[in-house]
C-alpha cells in the first residue's frame, strides 16, 4: 500500500459529513467515517463466549476477468489478489491459528460472468482454498454465478438456469465440502445446503438458499431445521433486502421482490420471511447481499417472528467501491472492487450482543459509520428460544 494512501484517507475524514444518516430520495444515504489501525488487525481467541463469523460479501469484481493482469497487461493491479487477501485475513484469524472466527459465509455471486469464463471459477476457487481444513464455511449462489441467463417474454425479465459450474466447485461433491464433518448435506438440485459449526459453548445451523429459492427449496430447509429445533439458525441468500426503499412505518429497509425468477419461479424476501423465517423461532440472523449503492451497499431491517422474538436482516455488498483505485493513482476511469470490505460479527455471549463491524484488508481501515458499525442485542432466553418445544 503507497505512503499517500494514509495522506489521502485524513483528507477524506476532514471532508466527510459527520452524521450517521440521511434521506435522499427515497433512499437510506449513509456518510462514510473512517478509523485507521496502526497496526495490522489480529482477532486474538479471547473465551469460549466471544467468537467472530466472518461475511464476505459479492467478490464478483474481484474474480472478474477483465480485471486481471493475465486478460490485459497494461491493467494495473489483479484484483482477483484481493479475494485472496481477504480469506488469508480469515485463515489467520481463524480459531485454528489462535484467533477468534469460527465460520465464513460468502454471499453469492462468486463470479461475474457466468459460465462464459471458466477463469473466474478458478480464481474464486482459489480464494475459497485457502480456507480448507482451516475453518467451516458456506457459499450460497449469487444470480451471476448461474451457468446462463435467458430474456422471458413472458415475464417481461431475466430468468437464471443452470448451476452446474456452481456445483462443479462450490457443490456437495466439490472439495471444498465433500467428506467435511461439518457440512450437513443439500438439497436434490445442490444449490441449497447446510453446515453446523461450534462457536464456544454453543452449536449453529446455517442454512444457505438458492438465489429466489422455489417453494421446494423452501421445503427442504423447513425439514432441515426440524431435525435441528434445539439449534440456532444463521440464513443466508444472495438477495433478500433492498438497498434503496424504505418502509415508511418502521425505518426498515424494504424485502427484495422478485428480480431474476430462478427458473421461471421463485420467492422474494417477503416471501421467504412469511413462508420460513418467520415460523421458526430458531431463525435469529438472515444474511443478504446483490443489492449495491455506490455510496454504502449497506442496510439492515427487525422482524419479530410469529413466537416474538427479533430477527435480524443485514445487507452487504461492496462491489461498486473504487477507492483502491484512485488511492494508488492508476490512471483511466476507476474500475470498482470492493476495496476489500468484509463484515465481522463479534459474538458477545456474556453481554448478549453481536457488534457488527466492517473491515477493509486492503485498507486495514474499519468504516466506523452508523450502518457499517453497530450493536444487535441478543438478550433473549436462549434455552426457550433454542429449543425443541
Amino acid at each position: 500500500m503507497k505512503n499517500n494512501f494514509f495522506v489521502f484517507l485524513l483528507f477524506f475524514i476532514s471532508c466527510v459529513v459527520f452524521s450517521s444518516c440521511a434521506t435522499f430520495g427515497n433512499r437510506l444515504y449513509t456518510a462514510f467515517d473512517y478509523k485507521v489501525n496502526e497496526v495490522p488487525l489480529s482477532l486474538p481467541y479471547e473465551s469460549p463466549e466471544r467468537f467472530t463469523i466472518a461475511v464476505l460479501p459479492d467478490i464478483q469484481n474481484y474474480t472478474n476477468y477483465k480485471y486481471q493482469k493475465e486478460y490485459k497487461k497494461s491493467f494495473p493491479a489483479g484484483f482477483r489478489d484481493m479475494a485472496l487477501r481477504q480469506t488469508e485475513f480469515v485463515a489467520k484469524n481463524s480459531i485454528k491459528n489462535g484467533g477468534s472466527i469460527v465460520f465464513a459465509i460468502f454471499l453469492g455471486d462468486m463470479v461475474n460472468t457466468r459460465s462464459k469464463k471458466k477463469c473466474e471459477w478458478e480464481y474464486a476457487d482459489q480464494a475459497v482454498t485457502v480456507l480448507d481444513d482451516v475453518i467451516p464455511f458456506g457459499i450460497v449462489i449469487g444470480n451471476h454465478d448461474y451457468d446462463y441467463w435467458k430474456w422471458s417474454f413472458k415475464i417481461s425479465d431475466v430468468i437464471v438456469e443452470g448451476g452446474s459450474f456452481f456445483n462443479t466447485y462450490f457443490g456437495p461433491t466439490s472439495k471444498h465440502f465433500s467428506k467435511k464433518s461439518w457440512y450437513g448435506g443439500a438439497s436434490e438440485n445442490g444449490l441449497n445446503s447446510y453446515s453446523i459449526f461450534k462457536a464456544g459453548e454453543r452449536t449453529f445451523l446455517f442454512i444457505g438458499l438458492e438465489f429466489e429459492p422455489s417453494d421446494e427449496a423452501l421445503e427442504w430447509a423447513q425439514q432441515v431445521i426440524n431435525d435441528h429445533k434445539d439449534m440456532p439458525v444463521i440464513v443466508a441468500t444472495h438477495g433478500y433486502l433492498s438497498y434503496n426503499r424504505v418502509d415508511t412505518e418502521n425505518g426498515n429497509y424494504s424485502f427484495l421482490g422478485l428480480h431474476h425468477h430462478l427458473e421461471g419461479t421463485g420467492n422474494g424476501g417477503r416471501q421467504i420471511f412469511n413462508k420460513l423465517v418467520r415460523k421458526n423461532k430458531n431463525i435469529f440472523l438472515v444474511l443478504c447481499g446483490h443489492v449495491f449503492d455506490v455510496s454504502s451497499g449497506e442496510g439492515m431491517r427487525v422482524d419479530i417472528d410469529d413466537d416474538g422474538y427479533k430477527v435480524y436482516s443485514i445487507v452487504s455488498n461492496y462491489q461498486k467501491r473504487a477507492d483502491y483505485w484512485k488511492i494508488n493513482g492508476f490512471k483511466g476511469s476507476a474500475k470498482p472492487c470492493g476495496d476489500g470490505f468484509l463484515r465481522l460479527m463479534n459474538f458477545d455471549m456474556k453481554r448478549k450482543i453481536i457488534n457488527v463491524q466492517t473491515y477493509s484488508t486492503e485498507f486495514n481501515t474499519f468504516e466506523i459509520d452508523a450502518d457499517s458499525d453497530f450493536s444487535l442485542d441478543i438478550d433473549w432466553d436462549w434455552n426457550e428460544r433454542f429449543s425443541s418445544r
